[in-house]
């Protein structure tokens, strides 16, 4: 065999390690390794590295997955699920229910009044013409034959491209006069305002003194422990794991024990469900009001407790009461109308009443 110069094959040596270099480089790189996802060996350079690695979607699996359904993206592209056409489009839920159904730039958008007519949007809320790439009640034509108009709430009005009720349709509903003061037309629902809640007889009583989207609610600061519920109830706290719109509930054995319940019903120490409850050693231990106005009659948990039907029956005087207690919560569960307590205050009767 007759051998290379020596320049020759250092200069092909020096080559193939810069391509070989180059090559490892790009290959260990888990951005640039855009090669064969199936390759054997990438993938277990990957999962050494911690990568997680998933096959690109087939056209078999992007045509039976939840997105094709929902937004028409049934076809393989560029590693992703994606519509391709309006026909992709118009047999997706985004088409039935919102009106996309019009394939644009790789995605389903309303296209025509005619997408959005056809819509369940238009007919319950009355979102029946296009207006840059989506439905919207962009006339009172819109809304004058939509559901939210014609049942129940009365949402007649376009404003801001929803169906909307009017300013006087607010301050005279009954969630105007609610705790959650929600007294202004805004689009598509009554609103409260911050200034009307922090300044609400709700907020005094009950601490509903934030603003949580378009309702008062108790929010993060508000202080349960200056309101009439912390005297009277013992709703010194925010309730535990509350969320929007939140509520005031006893936090401590000593918020009901200062509390009027704990003078006028012995409801003096903080039970399993978060309320005030008369303290027991046994069943025997629950006789009294709490028994014969709410159904208290048994000691569960060093509390009384609502255990049986027959303790549901047997309780209130001014209604009769469910025949079974509330699942999970050891009460019996009102029927209807005003409960009582022993003293003849329809309302005040406590754990009923909150």
């Amino acid at each position: 065999m007759t051998a290379r110069p020596p320049s020759q094959t250092a200069t092909q040596a020096g080559l193939a390690a810069l391509w070989l270099c180059a090559a490892l480089a790009c290959a260990s790189h888990p951005a640039l390794r855009t090669a064969d996802r199936h390759d054997a060996t990438a993938v277990a350079d990957d999962e050494a590295e911690g990568v997680s690695v998933l096959p690109c979607p087939t056209e078999a699996t992007c045509k039976w997955s939840a997105p094709c359904k929902e937004s028409g993206a049934c076809h393989a592209v560029d590693c992703s699920c994606a519509a391709t056409a309006s026909t992709d489009c118009a047999a997706s839920l985004g088409c039935s229910r919102h009106g996309r159904c019009t394939w644009r730039r790789g995605t389903c958008v309303t296209g025509a009044d005619a997408d959005c007519q056809a819509s369940d949007d238009c007919i319950s809320l009355g979102l029946c013409t296009a207006v840059a790439g989506e439905c919207l009640a962009a006339s009172d034509q819109d809304c004058a034959k939509a559901k939210v108009c014609l049942y129940g709430e009365n949402f007649c009005v376009a404003f801001r491209g929803r169906c909307s009720p009017t300013e006087a349709q607010c301050a005279a509903s009954s969630s105007c006069h609610s705790e959650f003061k929600k007294c202004h037309a805004m689009p598509g629902a009554c609103a409260a305002t911050a200034q009307e809640c922090a300044s609400s007889e709700y907020c005094a009583s009950s601490g509903y003194c934030s603003l949580c989207g378009n309702f008062c609610c108790v929010g993060p600061n508000d202080l349960c422990a200056i309101s009439e519920g912390c005297k009277k109830y013992g709703l010194c706290a925010k309730a535990p794991g509350a969320t929007e719109p939140g509520k005031c509930a006893p936090g401590s054995d000593a918020d009901c024990a200062a509390s009027q319940v704990c003078k006028k019903y012995g409801l003096c120490v903080l039970g399993p469900d978060s309320r005030c409850r008369q303290k027991c050693a046994t069943d025997a231990s629950c006789s009294g009001d709490g028994c014969d106005w709410a159904g208290w009659c048994h000691c569960v948990d060093h509390t009384c407790q609502a255990t049986l039907p027959e303790d549901c029956a047997n309780a209130g005087a001014c209604n009769p009461v469910a025949c079974v207690p509330k699942p999970c919560v050891n009460d019996c569960a009102p029927q209807g109308g005003n409960c009582c307590d022993p003293h003849g205050d329809c309302e005040d009767w406590p754990g009923l009443w909150y």
